[in-house]
């Protein structure tokens, strides 16, 4: 009895590092088939603003939230320490962002392998 239990951990373990290999593979797979591929055209700056829509609907969950049950994922969100300063740690965050975003907007113009038709779309 003993012995299955652990057999039955153990083929648990071992799921649970395939599921993560697995994961960690297909993102990198993305990743180099969106550097790599020439078949998008360039982002365009002026749909930038699209990067800010997640991380602000999720801070505002993330304050709602903390206000109504005291529970945030990070100490930096909770506003029992004042909003003030979780509005500063908000505006990092967007800033961030914004940052990570424009890199790949500009990562985007760079493909060296697209076809410049389609850089003319956009």
């Amino acid at each position: 009895m003993c012995h299955n239990l652990h057999s039955d951990h153990r083929i648990r373990l071992q799921l649970a590092a395939r599921r993560a290999r697995r994961g960690r593979l297909s993102g990198l797979g993305q990743q180099c088939d969106w550097l790599i591929y020439n078949d998008r055209s360039p982002l365009r700056w002026n749909e930038l603003w699209i990067a800010l829509i997640y991380p602000i609907v999720w801070i505002m969950v993330v304050l709602l939230r903390g206000a109504t049950d005291g529970w945030v994922p990070y100490p930096f969100l909770n506003p029992a320490q004042g909003y003030g300063i979780v509005a500063l740690y908000a505006l990092a965050i967007a800033v961030a962002t914004v940052i990570f975003a424009a890199v790949i907007w500009t990562v985007s113009r760079l493909n060296p392998l697209r076809s410049p038709a389609l850089a003319e779309i956009r």
